[in-house]
């Protein structure tokens, strides 16, 4: 696409969907993402527009990828194999064939696919996420199930299941992994291939009969809280930090897991001014703080990472925390700037207490795009009696949040 003349366009790109095995209705939609960005006249964009996944025994395969990443699903002895998985949609900067590395590192937005569907109430269903794709869950068989994207690594391989023909791999950058061969005569007999994203989910593994569903792939917005970026044009080295190398950057990003059914799409529309902010809560904002009391498992406070963007940059990156209760050093307060939201990567308070607080100073005094934080999410824990606050001086506090009980989840609060 060659853009028309200068401005503001509005861009939206929904991944594509996984597909569902029992050819019913639960399927595992891709993401949806969206957000504002400054374009000038004669610039090319080329959007690259996910399928969703292939039914199971219709696309069987021993190597390769769905066009876009959908992660295949590997073609048994027996000739059977799994549904595939839903492929990203994205918009680059760098066109030609959608897998060479030059052109993957380009993108500034994805859309996330969605990992191959089971019937609700049986497995959740994996769908293209935002920051991390939403994982498909089975308690009996989560080990040999598929891991979803995130913004620094693709799902992990799972456990290969006894009996198997082969084990579902992991994903990559731009790619789901491969769904591994059960040895079943039957129809759809296999593991399925893991939805494609900002960075894939693995592939299932293989059974000793029947079919497993996938998880779903990461999406990426240049400049949203909480994304990381890539470092040049020519390597995949992440730089913790929320802005794409080219320098170009969205403004008023959204990320919704689980919202296009069936191919892919992308929208471009023309809006000539940059969107105005709706709230003047985030002007002239220095000092950042979050108040919380403990956790639905436990009593321990858990923050993983505090971001406020300006022009796509995290300002926060790097800056002081100091809390109302010493650090514990093994998980010191640094981690809360450090630009990293993997889960693991948390700080704590050295002893645990009601109403403990972090804040950062950003230094300056700033008109704010956006704030975010993150507690531990690696579970269905919520955290309770949150007071999220903005201020000036660290003395007088605006509330974003009061007293609110947050269900964490990859994206943040």
């Amino acid at each position: 696409y060659t853009i028309p003349r200068d401005g503001y366009y509005y861009i939206e790109l929904g991944g594509g969907a996984g597909y569902d095995f029992n050819l019913q209705t639960y399927t595992a939609n891709g993401a949806k993402t969206s957000g504002y960005i400054k374009l000038s006249k004669g610039e090319k964009l080329y959007f690259y527009i996910g399928e969703q996944g292939k039914a199971k025994d219709t696309n069987c395969k021993t190597s390769g990828y769905e066009f876009n990443g959908g992660g295949i699903a590997q073609k048994s002895s027996t000739g059977k194999c799994g549904a595939t998985g839903g492929s990203a949609t994205d918009v680059r900067l760098v066109g030609g064939d959608w897998d060479t590395t030059e052109s993957l590192i380009s993108r500034i937005m994805v859309a996330g696919g969605g990992g191959a569907s089971y019937a609700t109430g049986v497995y959740t269903s994996g769908y293209g996420g935002t920051l991390y794709g939403t994982r498909t869950i089975n308690t009996e068989w989560q080990q040999y199930l598929s891991n979803p994207g995130t913004q620094t690594s693709g799902g992990a391989a799972p456990t290969m299941r006894n009996g198997a023909e082969s084990n579902g791999t992991a994903g990559s950058f731009g790619k789901g992994g491969a769904g591994g061969a059960s040895k079943s005569t039957s129809p759809g007999g296999g593991g399925s291939g893991g939805g494609s994203g900002y960075y894939g989910a693995s592939g299932t593994s293989g059974a000793q009969s029947g079919s497993w569903p996938s998880s779903g792939g990461s999406s990426y917005i240049s400049g949203y809280a909480g994304v990381n970026s890539v470092e040049n044009n020519t390597t995949i080295t992440h730089t913790n930090q929320t802005i794409h190398y080219s320098g170009k950057y969205f403004v008023g990003g959204q990320m919704i897991e689980g919202q296009n059914s069936g191919n892919g799409y992308a929208k471009i529309t023309y809006v000539h001014n940059k969107p105005q902010r709706k709230s003047t809560k985030l002007n002239n904002v220095r000092y950042i703080k979050d108040c919380t009391s403990y956790n639905t498992s436990t009593s321990a406070n858990n923050w993983v990472e505090l971001q406020a963007i300006k022009d796509g940059v995290n300002i926060a990156k790097g800056k002081t925390v100091t809390g109302t209760t010493n650090q514990n050093s093994s998980y010191p307060y640094s981690r809360i700037t450090d630009g990293d939201i993997t889960y693991s990567n948390y700080a704590t308070p050295s002893t645990a207490s009601t109403k403990q607080c972090i804040t950062v100073d950003l230094e300056n005094t700033y008109d704010l795009d956006e704030v975010a934080v993150w507690n531990y999410f690696g579970d269905q824990r919520r955290y309770i009696s949150n007071d999220f606050q903005v201020s000036e001086d660290n003395n007088t506090w605006t509330n974003l949040s009061e007293e609110e009980s947050w269900y964490e989840t990859s994206n943040g609060a």
